[in-house]
């Protein structure tokens, strides 16, 4: 490695100093820590530049003067402060130093511990840097590989779904009630597997922060209704009730229609699963107290603690196996709902009380209202 001190704009040799450039004499090489000392006490420069040989990568250190203009200066690159103490080196970090050095009065050892310290936090850099590469080729492979597998997952769930409903209607012939019930299963299947397919594709989208939302202007109040017709029979089989409640003046919203259904559909679904038979779901629409929307599912199920709030929006969690109904859920309705309000600018609270029941409401912020002219 070598240790280049000074302060110069030649842009090959990274040299940083604080304050005035004026004081730039050129750069000077060390190539060894002696010699480094000497030049050190000559030039008693406001920071140096080690070079880790083979990484390709400036660690600045700053000797004196400003540390927070020696930072600004070093841009992305990784700064050390030398300090008398302490509570210097805190201050250093405060002003953006990514470590601290104690200065002491032996030069040389100093000097080889700022060059230690240098290769570790190149080391550290190069490390993370391979890391983050790594992670996005991961992340690309990942949307890639879904991209090709929704496709070819859907092509026949939707051959499939479009031959059973023409045979249902008896297009091809007279069914008998067991065929007509066999259709159904296989349709119901099918439903559900490709709504499975396309909430894994939303999730990963959203995380590669591809996830593109399909918005238009919407009567929040006629969206709850259509997702209380669809949980309709689910809830009086498990002998449960739905109510709703939309406060006068409930403005429309401009929202990706499909998205926000998939989301209260999940939390109705949810709800109705954890009530006990005779229970009560209700689903609310109010302003916010910050003019955002809010919408609420409550139910009198059993509650949760907090730390089952935190694994129940983990993604493929299904909650505490021993209460919950038998259900064919693959566990990502609450991650995927968190994923959607947030992919709208909200964001999704849970607030339950065990053995009481649970209250998840969705808030939109307030750039999501419409105002709708009068006729």
């Amino acid at each position: 490695m070598s240790l280049s001190v000074g302060s110069s704009p030649d842009k090959s040799v990274t040299i940083l100093v604080s304050g005035s450039t004026a004081a730039a004499r050129g750069v000077t090489r060390a190539l060894d820590v002696g010699e480094g000392t000497r030049v050190l006490r000559a030039t008693g420069p406001a920071a140096v530049t080690v070079r880790v040989a083979g990484g390709g990568v400036d660690v600045v250190v700053a000797v004196s003067g400003d540390v927070a203009a020696v930072v600004e200066a070093a841009a992305a690159v990784p700064v050390i402060a030398l300090v008398a103490d302490d509570a210097r080196g805190r201050a250093a970090l405060d002003r953006g130093a990514t470590d601290y050095l104690r200065r002491d009065d032996d030069p040389p050892a100093c000097l080889r511990r700022v060059i230690e310290r240098a290769v570790a936090v190149a080391r550290l850099r190069a490390e993370r840097d391979a890391a983050r590469r790594e992670a996005a080729i991961a992340e690309r492979c990942k949307a890639e590989f879904l991209a090709v597998a929704s496709h070819e997952l859907r092509t026949p769930l939707n051959a499939i779904i479009g031959f059973s409903e023409m045979l249902s209607e008896g297009y091809v012939g007279a069914l008998t009630d067991s065929q007509r019930d066999y259709l159904a299963d296989i349709g119901g299947a099918a439903h559900h597997l490709l709504g499975l397919v396309s909430d894994v594709l939303d999730l990963a989208k959203a995380a590669g922060g591809t996830l593109a939302l399909d918005e238009e202007v919407l009567d929040i109040g006629a969206v709850i209704d259509a997702c209380l017709r669809l949980m309709a029979m689910r809830a009086a089989a498990a002998g449960v009730r739905l109510d709703r409640a939309i406060a006068d003046g409930m403005p429309w919203l401009h929202a990706d229609r499909r998205r926000l259904k998939r989301l209260l559909v999940n939390l109705l679904s949810n709800a109705i699963k954890y009530s006990p038979a005779g229970g009560v779901v209700v689903v609310r629409a109010a302003i916010a107290a910050d003019d955002g929307a809010e919408i609420s599912v409550s139910d009198g199920g059993v509650g949760m603690t907090a730390d089952e709030i935190g694994a129940a929006t983990a993604i493929f969690s299904q909650g505490d196996a021993r209460i919950r109904r038998d259900s064919d859920g693959a566990g990502l309705g609450l991650s995927l709902s968190k994923t959607l309000a947030e992919s709208h600018g909200g964001r999704l609270d849970i607030a339950s009380i065990p053995g009481s029941g649970t209250t998840i409401t969705v808030w939109l912020p307030p750039s999501r209202r419409v105002v709708v002219a009068a006729e």
